[in-house]
């Protein structure tokens, strides 16, 4: 009997389906012609994309519930072969389309979406980010998110929180700038972690009321921490600076800089006094 073949053109399932392989997903050989991918999740709607996908390339997946989790599987030899033959080459070769789709896959897997303390401007936590204890697969990731232009951080852990002692790699992606760029050329097809990425974005602040003027100024010219407008904040640095020169430190350092100025330029501070002294005496007569 001649395998069912699959539509490997369909470059946003393939990409989809590849990388939620090598996320949460499995393929292997089981005996007696037994080619069966498959994955194993708490979340219904991530079952759902995969199964929505699968069967868009012309395959007919089974899903069964049990102690709440989600089980699909789905037997082909032709995607089976398609996906063990799958190389960091191929993938960086394939179109815009499936480096997307296969990215999603991934982050659907193994990414998440975390925004903290909000509330405090200063130690608000908004990332977004993928583990995997595969450190090529970490590295092929990295790859692609700088194609899309999305600058990240990668580190690297021992304890993974599941009782796990090989080490877990952590790509991290934070900034502004490039959580929207996360977002609106990657983010999420599982409905949780895309409210999660949503929220986080719209945490970030538009506008700040200026403490002195109370005006409200565009964030986009200003840190996020900031309290004070560009011109209020130029009238406080020089309110600052008188405030110093009335200090002793600083009229220390003023005979200080002085001494060293008169040591460094003799001539000139002899030839100034002289013409001080011959200006104030035809002044006095």
């Amino acid at each position: 009997m001649l395998a069912k073949q699959i539509d490997e053109n369909n470059d946003e399932a393939m990409g989809y389906i590849v990388g939620t392989v090598e996320g949460d997903g499995y393929a292997g050989f089981y005996g007696r012609g037994n080619y069966i991918i498959g994955m194993k999740v708490k979340d219904e709607d991530f079952v759902n994309t995969f199964s929505k996908f699968l069967v868009s390339i012309g395959l007919r997946p089974r899903i069964y519930v049990n102690d709440g989790f989600y089980s699909l599987t789905v037997n082909s030899k032709a995607l089976h072969d398609y996906i063990e033959n799958i190389t960091r080459k191929f993938v960086l070769s394939r179109s815009t389309t499936f480096k997307k789709m296969f990215l999603r896959g991934l982050f659907d897997s193994d990414g998440w979406a975390t925004v903290l303390n909000t509330d405090k401007p200063r130690y608000a936590t908004r990332m977004v980010g993928f583990a995997n204890n595969n450190k090529p697969r970490i590295d092929l990731t990295a790859e692609i998110l700088s194609e899309f232009g999305i600058r990240f951080n990668i580190k690297s852990r021992i304890h993974s929180g599941f009782g796990s002692e090989k080490i877990q790699y952590e790509l991290i992606i934070t900034g502004r700038n490039n959580l929207e760029k996360f977002s609106k050329e990657v983010g999420f097809l599982m409905k949780r972690k895309q409210d999660k990425l949503d929220d986080l974005l719209q945490s970030f602040r538009n506008h700040i009321k200026c403490k002195d003027c109370k005006k409200l100024v565009n964030l986009l010219e200003h840190q996020p921490a900031i309290k004070y407008c560009n011109a209020c904040s130029t009238e406080r640095q020089k309110l600052c600076k008188k405030e110093y020169r009335q200090t002793k430190k600083s009229k220390k350092y003023d005979k200080l800089y002085a001494r060293k100025w008169k040591q460094r330029n003799r001539r000139k501070y002899n030839e100034y006094m002289k013409n001080y002294h011959r200006e104030y005496r035809s002044i006095k007569n």
